[in-house]
């Protein structure tokens, strides 16, 4: 994450401020992560080394959004506006990162993913804070900003404040599928009726989050060693070289980061020679990330940004075989 996007969350409180007696409504968002275009056919992900990939970028990127509201929350504690501050962390949908499916199309599979989006909601003065289960869609954010802040809305709209709690309940627990969805409606109405138990959905959805929340997990693409993503090189067992070679793209195997440039996060490992192998990739010496290639012969994913301090650091790719107790490296080299 770079000075100028902090600085962004900081110019908007600050902007907000000069205005104290006019009620502002912004939007701060992070952009996301580069989605390399072979990882989707047409509208569905190509294979499980995609959405594991499209994964992991999603996570990183939900990480610096993390940071940047907290930024944002400190700035506001900062100059006291917190408390007469209204603060909405939403999304428009979800995703969806099942190999085969749509990313963005709600299907049997992945419907549970794209129909519930996050909504977080601080109202001015808050202290406590609490969940509810109750069917909130994004409709009814407008209305309850609207509500919150007292202003009375010039025109019809769909949804309701989540304030008015009868309201929000006599909303059914339903999902307006789009033309993009896969679904067929299963009322007059169009809607389609979520038949999951909302309980079982949410440990469904924390499990996801706690496998993939901290370097190992994110590191860990399809067909990875168990236990091999954190691993020192000089611990394992280093065979002779693989045959082969392996480009490592797009910023090469010798990296430069500094603070005024974009951290090189991204790398896309090539195989001369096929796929259908499991490859490690190594960041000075420790193993980052590691999964089977694409038929092929590619693996790409994100290397851990809190290893990439300015400086120059070094990329090495290896050949994965598994031994008799653990797996066994041999360095490709590059072309």
């Amino acid at each position: 994450m770079r000075d100028d996007r902090r600085g962004r969350a900081i110019e908007l409180v600050t902007m907000c401020a000069l205005a104290v007696a006019q009620p502002v409504y912004a939007v701060l968002g992070a952009n996301t992560a580069e989605l390399v275009a072979r990882q989707v056919d047409g509208v569905a992900w190509s294979s499980d080394l995609a959405a594991a990939a499209g994964c992991q970028a999603h996570l990183l990127n939900l990480e610096a959004t993390d940071h940047l509201v907290g930024e944002l929350l400190e700035h506001l504690r900062a100059v006291d506006m917190l408390d007469d501050t209204m603060l909405v962390v939403m999304a428009d949908h979800g995703v969806a990162f099942v190999g085969g499916e749509p990313f963005r199309a709600a299907t049997e599979a992945t419907v549970d993913q794209v129909a519930y989006p996050p909504l977080f909601i601080k109202e001015p003065g808050q202290r406590d804070g609490a969940v509810s289960d109750l069917p909130a869609e994004v409709v009814d954010v407008v209305p309850t900003i609207a509500d919150v802040a007292g202003i009375p809305l010039p025109w019809v709209v769909d949804g309701v404040s989540l304030r008015d709690v009868e309201a929000v309940q006599a909303s059914p627990r339903a999902f307006h599928p789009l033309f993009r969805d896969r679904l067929e409606a299963t009322s007059s109405s169009g809607t389609v009726e979520l038949r999951d138990d909302f309980e079982a959905r949410v440990a469904r959805n924390a499990a996801l989050l706690a496998s993939g929340a901290d370097e190992v997990a994110l590191g860990s693409l399809p067909g990875a060693s168990p236990g091999l993503v954190g691993r020192v090189v000089d611990d394992l067992a280093v065979a002779p070289q693989a045959d082969g070679t392996a480009s490592v793209g797009p910023s090469g195997q010798d990296l430069v980061v500094s603070d005024d440039a974009p951290i090189p996060a991204f790398v896309e490992v090539q195989l001369d020679r096929g796929g259908g192998r499991t490859l490690a990739v190594a960041l000075d010496g420790r193993v980052v990330l590691a999964g089977a290639t694409t038929p092929d012969g590619l693996l790409w994913g994100y290397l851990p940004i809190e290893r990439l301090t300015p400086g120059t650091h070094r990329v090495d790719v290896y050949e994965v075989t598994q031994g008799a107790t653990e797996p066994t490296l041999a360095p490709v080299a590059s072309p």
